[in-house]
């Protein structure tokens, strides 16, 4: 029994070591075909696929030149289009809810980034657009916070709001390698003086 416990102990904290540079599926998150309708008309207004990559596993993605990830980043991509065939106007703004508690959400960084801004003071993630009917774009979040689901919206020229709907982004804290270190080297420390102690 105690050398089970002894061999449980050291398997997790090699596990606590290796995760963290683990590869991971790529994407690890994904929606396709998230639609967005017309607060007032009920119309179709635009379809969003979400990506979401592990750090380090977004490699031979194609990257815009200005967005600057950390090694702890997971990259959030947002492929929007235009389906407003009811007024075809442009979409002029997309806007992720950006949750501040219990853990405030970091952003590492935006782009586009002009017209982009991450909200402290309105608790948001925004990107301008001038996206006209039948076309597409890609937005992209570095952030250090793993996914869950939160509100989104876009805002066209002519009807205003579409939305909210649930995206993935930014939201859960996730451990730095150090401190999962930490916790494996107890781990292995508590389970050795559990040996030790009853033998």
């Amino acid at each position: 029994m105690k050398k089970a416990a002894f061999l449980i102990s050291v398997s997790f904290f090699f596990l606590l070591i290796i995760w963290p540079g683990a590869s991971h599926a790529i994407p690890i998150v994904e929606q396709s075909g998230v639609q967005f309708y017309n607060n007032l008309f009920k119309g179709l207004v635009a379809q969003v696929d979400v990506s979401v990559y592990a750090p380090g596993s977004h490699d031979g993605l194609s990257l815009p030149a200005d967005l600057s990830l950390g090694e702890n980043d997971y990259l959030y991509l947002y492929s929007i289009k235009n389906l407003d065939s009811t007024f075809t106007k442009a979409l002029t703004q997309f806007t992720i809810n950006r949750p501040v508690s219990p853990v405030e959400v970091v952003v590492s960084d935006l782009s586009p980034v002009q017209g982009s801004s991450y909200g402290v003071t309105s608790n948001s993630i925004s990107f301008s657009l001038s996206l006209g009917y039948g076309f597409s774009t890609d937005l992209f979040i570095g952030s250090p916070f793993g996914p869950d689901l939160q509100r989104a919206s876009i805002i066209s020229v002519t009807i205003g709001g579409a939305g909210p709907v649930m995206l993935y982004a930014p939201s859960i804290p996730v451990p730095e390698p150090t401190t999962l270190l930490l916790l494996g080297v107890g781990l292995v420390g508590v389970g050795v003086w559990r040996r030790y102690a009853r033998s």
